[in-house]
């Protein structure tokens, strides 16, 4: 399982409660996230307030689907000024079943699932459990859809031009 993580409006805390309870949060994150796998699991900073974590061999959608829960659970116990805001974050998880033809493509799809659990009001997380194979497979039909939308625009751009020029 290949995980993405990031910290929901970690601009605020900056902001709000300054850069050394930024940087609380940040290390608060990382021990939670450290403690919540496997010493043999890799986690990581990427950068900034975003996090990687990379779980070989598990691979059981509910055993991972309760570890998200159980994660997410524990950084809103994270807080910053006594209390005053939680923390939450937003995860994009994928189980790879070994289909991924590389790290970039498990990347981007972690990578958009997080940013679809952004998009849908944080504080969650999007767990992926499709081969590769079926994701590119829509991925593919979805661009095919475009083109094809693209192109009767196209055509009936031309036809109304026709009709203007005469």
């Amino acid at each position: 399982t290949f995980i993405l993580l990031d910290i929901d409006d970690f601009k605020h805390v900056n902001d709000t409660y300054g850069h050394a309870m930024g940087d609380e949060v940040l290390s608060a994150v990382s021990m939670t996230l450290s403690s919540s796998f496997r010493s043999s699991d890799v986690v990581m900073r990427m950068g900034g307030d975003e996090f990687i974590v990379y779980a070989p061999g598990l691979v059981n959608y509910f055993f991972i689907d309760g570890k998200l829960q159980q994660l997410n659970a524990k950084m809103r116990e994270i807080t910053c000024a006594s209390g005053k805001d939680n923390i939450t974050v937003s995860m994009g998880a994928v189980i790879n079943d070994g289909s991924y033809p590389d790290y970039e493509s498990l990347f981007n799809e972690a990578d958009s699932l997080l940013y679809e659990m952004k998009k849908g009001g944080k504080n969650g997380f999007r767990l992926q459990d499709r081969p590769y194979s079926e994701i590119q497979s829509k991925a593919d039909n979805k661009q095919k859809a475009v083109a094809k939308a693209r192109a009767e625009r196209d055509a009936s751009s031309a036809e109304e031009e026709k009709k203007y020029k005469k």
